[in-house]
């Protein structure tokens, strides 16, 4: 690892080159997508990320989601490319996660929320989203994948969390590695996603990734009705009912939070020689390397 970290602007810039490829494929193949979470709220808030965020999150009803997997790794030159899905990228260190990563393997990454024997790149996440007949069945599910999260998540806890609750969480990673527990948590996630359907009644629902005391429970018709939103000064998908997801996850999401609630990833990043090419990706040329 070099000692030249990457500035987070550069990390973010790095981030939109996946958010533009990633929304060409989609538009492409006339796969639906919106911006979720904090940077749909960046997108309306702000017109680009929110200035303490380092990371994009999109997601998809689970059959778009399910065709963008198949589909985007078979794409003219992906043998060759750097821009990969984390689940194929095929190097030491990955770690399972039970949602797709779009990873750009040229800038390695290291947060102090994760456990160090995990290789992590510069990414962008993405959600797959199913549906149910009603708000019920839905936050019942939602409260399940609340549980199964935290079990996986505990396995991948890192010492870089200040104060008691850091090195309680690092204690507890640190045995939970060590047993079966994050694979029959992951085990579980993947399956309340991948067995799940999506249709544009009822309610939607990201079970892949469920933050506790963030409801992402939503009606499904929201993705019947995309627009684009500037963001960054580009153009990207996102609901046109913008107000009715965000105030169901946030509350009075236009309101900036308290400074103490402004959490980030507390990012590194540094360029590495990808395993397809020689030469890094520089700051001025964020499209997907080919041969």
């Amino acid at each position: 690892m070099t000692s030249d970290y990457l500035s987070m602007h550069e990390v973010k810039a790095a981030e939109l080159g996946l958010l533009r490829i990633f929304n060409s494929y989609c538009r492409e193949n006339n796969l639906r997508y919106s911006m979720g979470s904090g940077t749909l709220l960046g997108a309306v808030r702000h017109k680009g990320f929110i200035p303490w965020d380092d990371d994009i999150d999109v997601i998809m009803p689970i059959e778009d989601y399910k065709q963008f997997l198949a589909g985007f790794p078979a794409r003219e030159g992906a043998d060759c490319s750097s821009i990969r899905l984390a689940s194929k990228s095929n190097l030491k260190g990955s770690a399972a996660i039970p949602f797709e990563k779009l990873v750009n393997t040229s800038i390695e990454v290291k947060s102090a929320y994760i456990a160090k024997s995990i290789r992590e790149y510069v990414w962008i996440d993405i959600f797959p989203i199913v549906s149910f007949d009603n708000e019920a069945e839905a936050n019942k599910a939602w409260k399940s994948a609340v549980r199964y999260k935290y079990l996986f998540q505990a396995s991948r806890w890192g010492s870089g969390q200040a104060g008691i609750a850091g090195r309680l969480k690092a204690f507890f990673g640190s045995i939970a590695k060590h047993t079966s527990l994050q694979q029959w948590a992951l085990g579980k996630l993947r399956t309340m996603t991948e067995c799940g359907t999506f249709t544009s009644k009822g309610m939607a629902a990201n079970l892949s990734w469920a933050v506790s005391g963030s409801l992402e429970v939503f009606p499904a018709a929201l993705f019947n009705d995309l627009i684009e939103y500037e963001f960054e000064n580009e153009r990207f998908y996102g609901f046109r009912d913008a107000d009715c997801y965000l105030s169901l996850m946030y509350g009075d999401y236009l309101t900036l939070p308290p400074v103490d609630k402004r959490i980030t990833h507390a990012l590194k990043a540094w360029r590495v020689t990808p395993s397809d090419t020689n030469k890094p990706l520089s700051n001025e040329n964020l499209k997907e390397q080919s041969c």
